[in-house]
């Protein structure tokens, strides 16, 4: 499922960072963007405890859409879990191919959402 080539890790919509930990520790240069700031001091609170990632790591706080279409930086895998099913129709295809571009030669994307969405169960974050 990992790509040959694990240089570059883009975790969007990272959340509270699962995936970031999870598969950060196998790239050598990892970024984790969420919009909320609230989400991203958990993942650095989970992912600070976890010294492969040290140096390597990091959180970027900025609208998705901003981050992707700003990037340069080709990346080696990229993954979006429970993040994408957020977006309307149009803006799933602009973000798809957002990351399509940003997705390095033989490189992977993996993407998992829910099976059912109840937008009324949707957590409330803090800021």
């Amino acid at each position: 499922m990992l790509p040959k080539q694990r240089r570059q890790m883009l975790d969007i919509g990272c959340g509270t960072g699962q995936m970031t930990l999870r598969f950060g520790r196998k790239f050598a240069v990892v970024t984790a963007v969420d919009h909320s700031a609230a989400m991203l001091d958990i993942a650095r609170a989970k992912l600070a405890g976890d010294p492969a990632l040290n140096n390597k790591l990091t959180c970027v706080e900025q609208d998705a859409f901003s981050f992707t279409s700003a990037a340069t930086t080709q990346f080696d895998f990229i993954c979006a879990v429970g993040f994408l099913h957020h977006l309307s129709q149009s803006d799933l295809t602009e973000m798809l191919r957002f990351l399509n571009q940003r997705l390095a030669a033989g490189g992977r994307m993996v993407f998992a959402e829910p099976l059912a969405f109840d937008p009324a169960e949707e957590p409330k974050l803090a800021h």
